[in-house]
């Protein structure tokens, strides 16, 4: 019963006024049906409109306000407690990253604006910047990382540097197969930018150690980079053709949803052509260069490496003599 009495009670109330009866009720329907379909009054008709009063008597517009022509906001939006004047836009045949780019040359050639009022990007622009910044960091420090293990693998900071001299054909070669199939920078092709460079240390240093080995039995570092690049071709061109037939498919893009996983494939072609080519021919002339004035003293400090100039020959194992003979007790009885 209270639950029916009060919907009751509200439906009767609001009746009169749904039907637009009574007076200045049919006044007050057509501003509302005007208002909805988009439709702009005169002034003298906006004067005209009832308003209600404090005594309970309906009232005209001009009686108890002024009415004059102006502007203002339709809407007020806040952003973190801050009003806000959001301008949006939707991309089409173009991707976020140019976009962006766009959108902050036209905000740096703007006059600045007045005191107390900024402009910032939202959106997805910030996730991809904080993503791009993220993967860069990540790319640097991976080389940096691979730089020490290298350091620490060969114990020469000299052939640490020969094997990454590769990363930069693995980038140069990512560059141009983006901007020769006019694919975009992304998480995509920053994964296969990486996986290219992983590859290609792992060619650079067999050719390295190889190289190097045959330099320390005495060989000139020009014929030990040859003989390295030549006992090495093989296994490193059977590595690399394996990776980049593997990659093949996915670089075409060709299947269902083949084109978001394009650019990864093609980072891993264009890096790997650049860095065999750049490991079999470049690579030998650099370990010829770097190598040529090194002696062949080994930089090893750890005294039991025997190549270790720090070697300490073990002391063979102490002779015997009568007094250190076995001790045999006899009991006088």
């Amino acid at each position: 019963r209270p639950i029916l009495m009060t919907s009751l009670a509200m439906i009767a109330g609001m009746l009169p006024m749904a039907l637009g009866t009574g007076e200045g009720g049919q006044q007050t329907a057509p501003l509302g049906r005007a208002v909805e379909g988009g439709l702009i009054f005169a002034k003298e008709e906006i004067k005209n409109v009832l308003t209600g009063s404090q005594s309970g008597k309906p009232s005209l517009l001009r009686n108890v306000a002024s009415v004059s022509d102006g502007t203002m906001v339709g809407q007020y939006d806040h952003f973190d407690g801050q009003r806000v004047v959001s301008i949006t836009a939707n991309i089409h045949g173009a991707d976020l990253g140019t976009v962006s780019r766009l959108v902050k040359k036209a905000l740096g050639e703007i006059e600045q604006p007045p005191m107390g009022i900024s402009v910032a990007l939202r959106g997805q622009v910030v996730p991809l910047d904080q993503m791009f910044g993220g993967l860069q960091t990540g790319l640097v420090l991976a080389i940096i990382v691979i730089f020490l293990l290298l350091v620490a693998n060969f114990q020469s900071m000299k052939l640490a540097a020969i094997v990454v001299s590769t990363v930069p054909a693995v980038i140069a070669g990512v560059v141009v197969i983006l901007w020769a199939t006019d694919t975009t920078l992304n998480i995509e092709s920053f994964m296969g930018a990486i996986m290219s460079i992983g590859v290609a240390v792992s060619n650079a240093i067999i050719l390295v150690t190889f190289a190097e080995r045959s330099r320390m039995v005495g060989m000139d570092s020009a014929d030990a980079a040859v003989d390295g690049a030549r006992s090495r071709l093989r296994p490193i061109l059977m590595t690399s053709l394996a990776m980049i037939a593997g990659m093949l498919p996915m670089a075409l893009g060709t299947g269902e949803g083949g084109q978001q996983t394009a650019p990864l494939g093609r980072a891993v072609e264009g890096g790997l052509i650049f860095a065999t080519f750049a490991t079999l021919l470049v690579l030998p002339a650099v370990f010829t260069v770097i190598q040529g004035r090194t002696n062949r003293n080994s930089s090893s400090l750890d005294p039991d490496d025997p190549s270790s100039p720090n070697y300490k020959t073990p002391a063979g194992p102490p002779e015997e003599s009568e007094a250190s003979g076995p001790y045999w007790r006899q009991d006088n009885k």
